[in-house]
C-alpha cells in the first residue's frame, strides 16, 4: 500500500474479514505465528480487521490476494 500523505510510506496491508467474536483470538494467533517464525519482512506490516458485513474499501480493490473462504 502506498500512502499519498506527507509520509508517503509503503507498507503491506493485511485485511482480515472475520466476525467480531473471533477477531481478538485471530489477532493473538497471528501475533504468535509472527513471533514464533521470527519473520523478517522487507516492508512494515499494517493489519486490520473488517467484520463480515463491512464492505471492502477502495484500497482492497487493487493488488489484492484472497486466502481462505
Amino acid at each position: 500500500m502506498r500512502r499519498q500523505d506527507e509520509v508517503a510510506a509503503v507498507t503491506l496491508l493485511l485485511t482480515i474479514v472475520a466476525g467480531k467474536a473471533h477477531q481478538e483470538h485471530l489477532l493473538q494467533l497471528i501475533a504468535l505465528a509472527f513471533k514464533n517464525e521470527a519473520l523478517e519482512l522487507a516492508l512494515p506490516l499494517d493489519m486490520r480487521f473488517l467484520t463480515l458485513d463491512e464492505p471492502f474499501d477502495e484500497i482492497c480493490h487493487r493488488g489484492v490476494q484472497f486466502f481462505g473462504s
